[in-house]
């Protein structure tokens, strides 16, 4: 079970190693610098100079790290230039790429703590200048702010190098509190020309410009309003989108530059009543019409080629407009060609052909009702494919939510295979995988129940077996004595009231004497089995055993017991004729306990009275 469940866990372990594989930790990287070995130092600073885009969050999450490290100014720069002077640099003021230094250090020796810190620093910042991104490279002011008397000339070195793209980490210097890092970010600013907003922009394009836009809006850069209202109707969608925020950004102040652009773009003044908002609005949704016009003819020539029957050129112009602008077909003209192009393939006996076009044009259509009424049609069509190939079908109900109709061949225009299975599987793997502790601990559990019924069955085969054996001979012993002492009580009580009944009968014929019943006991092997039987039938119903008691000594044992019984019941008087019965007296009682089976049967005491009604009917 253990192997199965390793086994099972293989795929999620590979996924596990995967995503953590996507996600780089910067901080093992930063470890691996000051790591004993030669080459794992070289491998973590080849790692961190080769960053992607990828990596900017995790870059992000490093510099904001980085913030509580705090390294001696002195110190720091010495290291970096023993990085300089690595590759042969002795000036602070050399525009040199200290980069090689850095790995050539590494190798040499294990570097000091401020020395590592430092070239982590600084391999980051080759990352981010490999990139060639103005959006990237934003994160280099970062780095500068971080020791600034260390980066004093790295900072302008690097800056010259990014040319325009590092205009937003410049604009983001100079709005820094750091006073080194805002002046050596106006010399870099001045090194590259004094550009104004408009040729910044200019300089740049894509991604890059739209940074740009959205940090002078940031900024509030007044000079830039004029540029990021003429970049409303960019072809790019990227620059359009920047320029919209940051028109919005600088709110009712850009008022008189969107009045302009609408002047410039559509050729007409907009009314002076509307405000920045409702203006920014109305002038875009023109801008969209103005941009989309070719568009717009393509959807008017499929319009034309539907109503004419071509249909080859309808799909042409109908494919174009749905790979430019789909929102503009908001009559489902592209739908009703795709369905026109399935019922002409129907015509022709082209099932495989139909059933596509008609599954195109359910993609197309624009409402529910129509989308569902072209899928029925394909699954009409799928049936006659079918029926045409020679295949068995059997007529159903029609149902949207039957499923496919067994025997259907895989096809291209046919339905993915579902997923469901593929759940289930997963869920009986999860499933192994979590109760796998449970079935290891029910295993256990069983165990110990099975050892300790071992255990108890060593104790009933020893002296727990003897002991039942000797509780039950003991049991039987007291069955018989039970029963022999009740049945010599009974005999006395019959001779003791059958004397008065022989004596009245004797003077009543004139009988000089009358002799006595005899009150010998019955044979012993009917006394046995009596005895046997009686304490059988206590054991089986579990009863108490009433036996009657008669006047006797309180503690005499059963053979003596008896006799002196027998002995009293003969030497008693009889009364004369005339004599009146003496009330009886209460006599003591004889107690006597007797086991059956296990279980205590206590014997009953019967006064004289009750003995005397139990020895006439015994006569």
């Amino acid at each position: 079970m253990r192997a199965l469940g390793l086994l099972l866990m293989l795929p999620l372990l590979a996924l596990t190693v995967r995503a953590e594989a996507e996600s780089i930790d910067l901080s093992a990287l930063a470890l691996g610098l000051r790591h004993e070995s030669d080459e794992a130092r070289a491998e973590a600073a080849e790692k961190l100079s080769q960053l992607s885009r990828e990596d900017l969050p995790a870059i992000d999450a490093r510099l904001t790290a980085l913030k509580r490290r705090v390294i001696d100014p002195e110190e720091g720069y010495q290291a970096l230039r023993s990085f300089a002077h690595a590759v042969g640099s002795r000036r602070a003021d050399d525009p040199i790429d200290i980069e090689p230094g850095i790995h050539q250090r590494l190798k040499e020796s294990r570097p000091s703590v401020v020395e590592a810190a430092i070239a982590e620093e600084l391999l980051l910042l080759r990352s981010l200048e490999k990139m060639r991104s103005a959006r990237a490279y934003r994160r280099a002011a970062q780095i500068f702010a971080l020791h600034f008397d260390v980066f004093r000339w790295e900072a302008r070195h690097s800056m010259a190098r990014m040319g325009f793209l590092a205009m937003p980490a410049i604009l983001d210097g100079i709005s820094s509190g750091d006073a080194g890092l805002a002046a050596a970010s106006r010399a870099a600013h001045a090194a590259l020309g004094q550009p104004g907003p408009a040729e910044a922009l200019r300089e740049l394009e894509g991604e890059d410009r739209a940074e740009l836009l959205l940090v002078y809006a940031s900024r509030r850069v007044m000079d830039a309003m004029e540029s990021a209202a003429i970049f409303l109707n960019d072809p790019d969608p990227v620059v359009r989108r920047a320029a919209i925020a940051a028109v919005k950004r600088y709110g009712r102040n850009a008022i008189w530059q969107i009045r302009e652009a609408a002047l410039l773009f559509l050729g007409e003044e907009l009314d002076r009543s509307m405000g920045h908002e409702e203006s920014l609005e109305y002038l875009l949704k023109r801008l969209d019409v103005q941009r989309a016009k070719p568009q717009l003819l393509l959807l008017q020539q499929s319009r034309r080629f539907l109503e004419e029957g071509e249909l080859e050129k309808a799909r042409a112009a109908v494919d174009r407009l749905w790979a430019e602008r789909p929102e503009l077909d908001e009559d489902g003209v592209g739908s009703a060609i795709y369905e026109a192009l399935g019922e002409r393939a129907l015509e022709r006996g082209e099932f495989a052909e139909a059933g596509a076009a008609f599954r195109q044009a359910s993609l197309l259509a624009r409402d529910d009702e129509r989308r569902n009424e072209l899928e029925g049609r394909v699954k009409a069509v799928q049936r006659q494919r079918l029926k045409s190939e020679g295949y068995f079908y059997l007529e159903k109900d029609a149902s949207e939510a039957a499923p496919p109709e067994a025997g259907e061949p895989d096809s291209e225009e046919g339905e993915g295979p579902s997923t469901l299975p593929r759940l289930l599987f997963l869920i009986g793997v999860f499933l192994l995988i979590g109760w796998e502790r449970f079935f290891r601990g029910g295993r256990w559990l069983l165990g110990m129940i099975r050892r300790g019924m071992d255990k108890a069955r060593h104790v009933f085969k020893g002296p727990m077996k003897r002991g039942l054996l000797r509780l039950g001979a003991l049991t039987l012993k007291g069955a018989q004595l039970g029963a022999r002492h009740v049945r010599a009580a009974a005999g006395a009580l019959r001779a003791e009231f059958q004397g008065p009944a022989e004596a009245r009968g004797g003077e009543a014929s004139q009988a000089p004497s009358a002799r006595a019943m005899s009150l010998d006991s019955p044979p012993v092997s009917r006394r046995r089995a009596l005895a046997e039987g009686s304490a059988q039938t206590a054991d089986h119903h579990g009863i108490e055993a009433e036996a009657p008691s008669v006047t006797a000594p309180a503690h005499a044992s059963f053979p003596g017991e008896v006799a002196d019984i027998e002995r009293a019941s003969r030497a008693r008087p009889r009364r004369g004729a005339g004599e009146q019965p003496k009330p009886p007296e209460r006599a003591p009682t004889l107690p006597a306990s007797l086991v059956f089976g296990g279980a205590k049967a206590k014997v009953k005491a019967i006064h004289t009275s009750d003995c005397a009604d139990a020895g006439q009917r015994a006569v």
